[in-house]
């Protein structure tokens, strides 16, 4: 089940929590299908690099209410906070209105930010306590 809109500001989840919108109006064009160019990542969610930003986007909303991976490989390790150098990849897991989410063009989208070093993989998906539901993996070309 989809969650259901309240007003201009706020989702309510199948679970009877709000999930708190930025207006999307606002935001129309720029995450229009058109204006996004082709996507980094396909699969239940589609991905795409715009600016300092990685922009998930999908028709049906799929399993809005998992949990996303995102894991970001620095090109150099060593910016990587000591707890995170042995896995060698930074952790930004998160889940849905945790950062900016919209609904554009019947489209759910949601907005996170990229680190600010350089990143050679960026590693995405979802899972549940059960495994996987989707991952995807981007390699960004060498500056």
């Amino acid at each position: 089940m989809l969650p259901q809109r309240v007003d201009n500001s706020a989702l309510l989840t199948p679970d009877n929590r709000y999930v708190f919108l930025y207006d999307w109006t606002l935001y129309a064009a720029e995450y229009s299908a058109a204006n996004l160019g082709q996507p980094i990542i396909t699969a239940d969610w589609n991905v795409y690099l715009k600016d300092k930003t990685l922009v998930y986007t999908s028709a049906e909303c799929a399993h809005w209410n998992e949990r996303f991976l995102l894991h970001f490989v620095p090109r150099d390790l060593a910016v990587l906070p000591e707890v995170r150098k042995g896995y060698g990849h930074d952790n930004r897991n998160f889940g849905f209105g945790q950062h900016r989410a919209y609904r554009v063009e019947g489209r759910c989208v949601i907005e996170q930010p990229r680190p600010e070093y350089d990143i050679s993989v960026i590693r995405t998906g979802q899972f549940t306590d059960a495994g996987r539901i989707w991952e995807g993996e981007y390699r960004l070309p060498a500056p």
